[in-house]
């Protein structure tokens, strides 16, 4: 779920009394929510730590000590059927992967075909890479990427189109020309069927005389998320990032991610998914379940752009104000780093948070579902048949004891004016303001004829909207059943809105019981 504009507010002046305090930098166009532990399901009371989350949200690979491993530290694996589910239980990856030694540090390739690790499989903590053909089969045998570039070392992290690697020299400086006792390094290839080139050190904005750890790149491999231990940090080891504008630029300075994710107690393996939105992560944070747990935390675009807790048409004028430039604080889209340009892909992100905005307002405004009740509901429709039988009468009661049966009188109900040809007729309904609905009772025309001649609704088509313009389909109601033409006629259909919030309820009549052309209803309740 997204942000509010006033949580979004709070976060960024959160960071911005990080940025005074330490002295740091910020884009200031995005922002983290609060980290949420994954759930005892994956997470054991042993070190869980550097995850990894395929491109579809649906695999976790991470590394553990946990019991039943095979070694030292093993990789294991939780799937989940859809990114709306819980994860399943972890399972140890094969055995041509994990042996009685050290395992860790997974990094799942775009395409979910390949898994970077690194591993004492033999006397070196070599990279290395095993590969499967689909995603249904197993992992084949681990290849070392590193005899032929000085030994590549340290958890590595593949970028989106596989031709560049980020790993960090665990070897205690093993490579030449680093500036720290770990350093992150790089490397690149032409194709993915290209040997790696010599390893490039990037830089000393980014590393540290102390130790950088665990690289994980953004999907447009502009963001480069890691751990560190150096100074300026919150706790003993801290996520940090580092921007460029585009591949072929060099790294900007580290950034610390702030106190919304670091604490005290210590972060690292940062992991961004796929579609930017979630910051995956280890912590040793005192709510966690072990040495090491896996946490998460949502990352969200800011774009209440002049800080007043509102999402709406001031921001919009600030977004047209910085068109076509590269002002950060409205480079929004792509969610949630922006591209470095402001241009309709902003826009779109923009108008997608101001509407569910506006919606949010509704429905905080909206009473309890008990009180729905007690809404003043005005009824419109395309025709009537008369001024005496208008849509009002859906609403208004008549007809209606208190056993809930309707009578067969015509002006107690609406009927449509109809025509001689076939129309859709349709009926609308508008609330005060927005509610939540769980289900709609309608009784249909009840004539005393209906039986014999028929002017009940039957195909239906329902809609519902926030504001009157954006309409959505209900799915599931396509039939209202018809009425006895009793006068002990109670409601026969009972539509299920399943607690969506709406402040528009629209019925389309495609057909009828009878055949002249005009559909009617006698009464409509929403509870």
């Amino acid at each position: 779920m997204k942000k509010t504009a006033c949580s979004h507010s709070i976060m960024l002046f959160g960071t911005l009394v990080y940025v005074l305090l330490t002295g740091q930098t910020s884009w200031g166009d995005y922002s983290f929510g609060d980290a949420v532990h994954l759930d005892p399901v994956v997470n054991s009371e042993s070190a869980d730590m550097n995850p990894s989350v395929s491109a579809d949200g649906l695999e976790l690979y991470f590394d553990s000590d946990r019991s039943g491993g095979r070694g030292w530290t093993d990789i294991w694996v939780a799937t989940r059927p859809s990114v709306d589910a819980e994860w399943g239980s972890p399972t140890n990856l094969e055995s041509n992967i994990n042996s009685n030694g050290f395992e860790g540090g997974p990094c799942l390739s775009s395409d979910g075909l390949s898994l970077y690790y690194y591993a004492n499989q033999g006397m070196s903590l070599d990279i290395w890479v095993t590969r499967r053909a689909t995603s249904n089969d197993r992992w084949g045998a681990p290849v070392n990427i590193g005899p032929t570039n000085y030994g590549l070392k340290g958890v590595p992290a593949i970028s989106f189109d596989g031709l560049q690697l980020f790993f960090a020299d665990h070897s205690g400086g093993y490579l030449p020309g680093g500036f720290g006792k770990n350093d992150l390094w790089t490397v690149v290839r032409s194709t993915v069927s290209d040997p790696w080139g010599p390893p490039v050190n990037l830089g000393q904005g980014v590393n540290s005389a102390e130790g950088d750890y665990s690289p994980n790149i953004s999907v447009d491999g502009l963001m480069l998320f890691f751990n560190s231990n150096r100074s300026g940090g919150l706790g003993a080891h801290d996520l940090w990032v580092t921007r460029r504008a585009t591949t072929e630029d060099d790294w900007e300075a580290a950034v610390n991610l702030g106190p919304i994710v670091n604490t005290a107690s210590g972060e690292g393996g940062a992991h961004i998914s796929a579609d930017g939105h979630t910051l995956y992560f280890h912590s040793t944070r005192p709510e966690g379940r072990g040495k090491q747990d896996l946490w998460q935390a949502p990352i969200e675009p800011i774009v209440d752009f002049n800080g007043d807790s509102k999402v709406d048409i001031e921001d919009l004028l600030i977004l047209i104000e910085f068109w076509d430039t590269d002002e950060s604080l409205c480079d929004i889209g792509p969610t949630p780093f922006g591209d470095g340009v402001v241009d309709a892909k902003d826009l779109k992100v923009f108008a997608e948070y101001m509407l569910e905005s506006e919606a949010t307002n509704d429905a905080s405004d909206s009473d309890s579902v008990s009180d729905i009740s007690l809404a003043t509901i005005t009824a419109t429709a395309i025709s009537s048949d008369s001024a005496a039988r208008g849509p009002e009468r859906t609403v208004d009661g008549s007809g209606l004891n208190d056993l809930g049966q309707h009578s067969t009188e015509a002006n107690d109900m609406w009927l449509s004016g109809g025509g001689t040809e076939p129309a859709a007729q349709w009926i609308q309904y508008e609330f005060d303001k927005a509610y939540e609905i769980h289900e709609m009772h309608v009784w249909n025309s009840n004539y005393a004829v209906e039986p014999f001649v028929g002017v009940g609704a039957k195909d239906v088509h329902i809609e519902i909207s926030i504001d009157g313009v954006e309409w959505t389909t209900l799915e599931g109601a396509t039939r209202f059943n018809q009425a006895t033409g009793s006068p002990d006629y109670t409601a026969n259909t009972v539509v299920d809105f399943g607690g969506i919030t709406a402040r528009f309820v629209r019925i389309t009549i495609n057909s009828g019981y009878g055949m002249l052309w005009q559909w009617g209803l006698s009464e409509i309740r929403f509870f």
